[in-house]
């Protein structure tokens, strides 16, 4: 019976001492997680020295990073200009942008800036979406730059900010709907019933839509 006794007790020793290697592992692994993934987070001064500032790609197309007010404004090779989201990954700290409801990864690599469609393949989508830094300015304009009335020799454009109305007139032929900034970086459009939109552009001259066989009309005030 001693021999069992002692027995009991030394197993319960051995026992307790597994126990507390698993819990000091469990620990270490859990300590280990946590360093990484706050070695992982990127520091917002380092974005802002990093990523903030404008870009341009080899089709002219726009970008600039403004992380102090969590936006970004992007210019398409037309000149079309909107703004959107620019904000950081809770989980790894990664730089991002919302664009038509769809969210780009933003990753500097050798002086350039690459912005991948998230669950896309990255290799195949960085050459449409490489930026390198640029002096060039954006030429940045909101609905109420717009209000008012727009014409040409034959169509007329009205514009009523305040209740995000318009009406057109093309070839004597009206129509009327909503104007809106959804800020998804698309920009400023025109809706009409049908629920088509037709996106505007705004040179601080001329206003510029596109019509049914996708010509430009332009209109001045």
């Amino acid at each position: 019976h001693k021999a069992t006794f002692f027995s009991i007790i030394l197993l319960g020793g051995k026992l307790m001492k597994y126990i507390k290697i698993i819990l000091l592992t469990g620990l270490l692994i859990t300590t280990i997680a946590c360093t990484k993934k706050e070695n992982s987070i990127i520091d917002p001064d380092a974005i802002i020295d990093v990523y903030d500032g404008t870009w341009e790609n080899k089709n002219g197309s726009l970008l600039k990073l403004d992380f102090n007010d969590k936006i970004y404004e992007y210019q398409n090779e037309e000149g079309r200009q909107g703004t959107g989201k620019y904000l950081v990954n809770e989980t790894d700290g990664s730089p991002y942008i919302e664009y038509d409801d769809f969210k780009y990864i933003l990753d500097i690599n050798n002086g350039k800036l690459t912005l991948t469609k998230e669950g896309q393949n990255k290799l195949r989508k960085s050459i449409e979406l490489s930026f390198i830094k640029s002096d060039k300015q954006i030429n940045t304009y909101t609905l109420s730059n717009l209000k008012g009335t727009w014409k040409n020799k034959k169509d007329k454009l009205k514009i009523d900010t305040k209740n995000n109305h318009y009406t057109l007139t093309i070839n004597k032929e009206k129509t009327e709907g909503i104007i809106n900034d959804d800020h998804n970086g698309l920009g400023i459009y025109l809706k009409d019933d049908k629920e088509n939109k037709t996106y505007l552009i705004y040179n601080q001259k001329e206003l510029i839509l596109k019509n049914d066989n996708n010509e430009d009309l332009k209109f001045t005030k």
